[in-house]
């Protein structure tokens, strides 16, 4: 059995792998660890902007709070 901290890691990783897989598909030319530091509100130099925003709409929609 997992323990909560196991359980909240492997959450947050499945989460970033989901939203990087699907902008990914969609084209975007982000590696998996630009990704995540977009994810956690950090700037990312040599991306370009709208890749930056399309892995942010995906984190939005996917998190739930799209619309909110």
């Amino acid at each position: 059995m997992l323990t909560r901290e196991q359980n909240i890691f492997l959450a947050k990783k499945t989460f970033v792998e989901l939203v990087y897989n699907t902008a990914y598909i969609e084209g975007c030319n982000v590696t998996f660890p630009q990704t995540q530091t977009i994810i956690d509100g950090a700037v990312v130099n040599g991306v370009a902007v709208d890749d930056i925003q399309t892995v942010l709409n995906y984190e939005d929609r996917s998190s739930g709070r799209a619309g909110a």
